[in-house]
């Protein structure tokens, strides 16, 4: 397993996460990255990538055929919904909440947080990926 986190302290929290986990690689690759070549062939598991400010059209360009994306609902709302919109190349063929949004009490219970959640899609590639990419 390859795993990537751009942000340098939750990557060093996963790494430390996953340090006795065998075969499992981390890097600081970003989506941009990854859809460069950076990663593996293969599925691809997106949780929260396009908060990094990422285009979902980079998407375009993973050697995957399946893409399993987490986001909260607005920003799939606001960008990944229009980009699938007028994709080519993706379909969705699953979806589902992952996290219910939620109130969660702070401050000794003086003040509330809005939890977003997330939903999950499932992604299957309709159409063979740009800049050369071949999936595996």
């Amino acid at each position: 397993m390859h795993a990537t986190e751009p942000n340098d302290r939750f990557r060093r929290r996963l790494t430390a996460a996953l340090a006795a986990a065998e075969r499992v690689r981390v890097s600081a690759a970003g989506l941009k990255e990854l859809a460069d070549g950076a990663g593996p062939h293969g599925p691809h598991l997106l949780i929260e990538m396009l908060y990094y400010g990422q285009e979902p059209a980079l998407i375009d360009r993973l050697p995957a055929d399946l893409v399993l994306l987490a986001l909260e609902p607005e920003a799939l709302r606001a960008t990944v919904r229009p980009w699938l919109a007028v994709s080519p190349h993706w379909e969705v063929t699953d979806e589902t909440v992952l996290v219910p949004p939620r109130l969660e009490a702070v401050c000794g219970g003086r003040a509330y947080l809005t939890k977003r959640g997330s939903h999950g899609l499932a992604l299957r590639r309709t159409s063979p990926p740009t800049a050369g990419h071949a999936p595996r």
